[in-house]
């Protein structure tokens, strides 16, 4: 399992860099299922944010290869989205 951590800036902002790894059964007949769960911590709670399963290899495939920028407010309570794949449990609203 993979685990990143980042703080944000002063507004709140924070920035996920893309990983890629190379990987011979991407060539194979086989399922990729990567489970995607995002935390922030504030006021020393942890919340969950975000939680998905891409399914596709290609970058940012989970929002039909748009960049990701979304606002979060944690006062808000997680609903299903679906965008294009899995559907996903998310906090968040897309920038416009």
């Amino acid at each position: 399992m993979r685990q990143d951590s980042r703080q944000t800036d002063a507004q709140g902002n924070f920035v996920l860099p893309a990983i890629f790894e190379f990987s011979l059964t991407r060539w194979l007949p086989v399922e990729l299922v990567i489970s995607q769960g995002l935390y922030v911590v504030v006021g020393g709670v942890e919340r969950k944010i975000w939680s998905n399963a891409k399914r596709e290899p290609e970058e940012n495939a989970e929002f039909s290869g748009r960049p990701i920028s979304m606002v979060c407010e944690m006062t808000q309570e997680m609903k299903l989205h679906r965008e294009s794949g899995s559907p996903m449990n998310i906090l968040c609203t897309w920038e416009k």
